[in-house]
């Protein structure tokens, strides 16, 4: 065993061990050899610290260049992205998470939105030092007017599957709502239509469609998302071929065609917010397309510059007070510039931003 140890030492920077050490001389050779051998390992360290160094400057560089850079919608993208995806510590999570207060009983809360913090310490915690509970909702109950609160509507958009966490499991109506990844044709046994049919980014096929009945069309009729996937081009015969599936149990009369084909021909390009664009496609068409739905779409692939894209059009198109919700940041937005991200880059962020 440990001629096979010297071995794979002398084979590792130039490492020469003597196998047999017969006298005192060949001990002191070893230790003289194996301390060049520590010197070695210990400038290798400092040329990988070097480098990491490099790469950090370039990474913040890159932040600061097409995020940072745009002033205050940059930094709150930035914090959005962190909250949400970034691996956060018990220290990041006071940073980061929203606080609010539940008027009715006099507790305080920080409500958890990153699905990493709620898998590794639980739906409801306490941090050390910190009076106030942390919790995903209130006092673990349904949350109560979820539309009025983006940040936690944003833990179902991201939401995988049911099982993720026993949270989804127990509201499974805002994950039939808004979850952008889950085929819920596939993964669900019996899917809540009520609230499917309010999905905008659910995948959409007509084998999906042909378990709905005529209550739930209605609220399909509103969906542009659907009718975006089923053929921007196609409306009219989308519109004929939902009625020949629901059949006499809804009629979907000629006035609400005509409002459907009006208010669809109207948005025109936009629709196409809701599919898979090319990074070309985004760019030739910027003034067209609707930002707020680009933002959650998990079918685009992101980079820097288009990400400077999106920054710049919400500062032009969007007035100071609805800015925020354009710039929730989505989990296909992070999983561009995740590998541009750790510690010590978001330590300097902080420092450099006032964050």
């Amino acid at each position: 065993m440990m001629d096979n140890t010297i071995l794979l030492y002398n084979n590792a920077l130039n490492l020469n061990l003597k196998q047999a050490m017969n006298d005192t001389n060949d001990v002191l050779y070893n230790m003289q050899s194996l301390k060049q051998f520590q010197w070695n390992i210990n400038q290798i360290q400092k040329m990988k610290d070097g480098a990491q160094m490099q790469v950090n400057m370039a990474a913040l560089a890159l932040w600061r260049n097409f995020v940072l850079g745009e002033g205050s919608i940059g930094i709150t993208l930035f914090r959005n992205i962190v909250r949400k995806y970034y691996s956060l510590k018990d220290s990041d999570i006071i940073k980061y998470e929203t606080f609010r207060e539940w008027i009715n009983n006099k507790k305080q809360w920080f409500y958890i939105t990153n699905l990493n913090v709620i898998k590794r310490k639980g739906e409801c915690f306490s941090i050390e030092g910190v009076s106030v509970p942390y919790c995903i909702d209130y006092d673990s109950r349904r949350i109560r007017n979820v539309k009025d609160i983006p940040e936690l509507k944003d833990v179902f958009y991201d939401a995988m599957a049911f099982n993720d966490i026993s949270y989804f499991e127990r509201c499974s109506a805002y994950v039939y709502q808004y979850s952008c990844y889950i085929d819920f044709l596939k993964e669900a046994d019996r899917p809540n239509f009520i609230y499917v049919v309010q999905n905008e980014f659910t995948t959409w096929s007509w084998n999906l469609v042909n378990l709905l009945n005529g209550r739930q069309i209605n609220k399909l009729l509103q969906n542009d998302g659907f009718f975006a996937q089923m053929g921007i081009n196609n409306i009219r015969e989308t519109l004929n071929h939902l009625q020949e599936i629901v059949g006499t149990s809804f009629e979907i009369t000629e006035e609400m065609r005509n409002e459907v084909i009006t208010r669809l021909e109207r948005k025109g390009i936009s629709l196409y917010s809701y599919l898979p664009m090319t990074k070309d496609f985004i760019f030739q068409h910027q003034n067209e397309l609707d930002w707020k739905v680009i933002q959650k779409n998990p079918r685009i692939q992101w980079d820097w510059e288009l990400i400077n894209l999106y920054l710049r059009k919400v500062k032009e198109t969007v007035s100071e007070d609805r800015r925020n919700e354009y710039l929730l940041g989505s989990k296909a937005m992070y999983e561009a510039v995740e590998g541009y991200l750790n510690d010590e880059i978001l330590s300097d962020i902080e420092k450099l931003y006032d964050i």
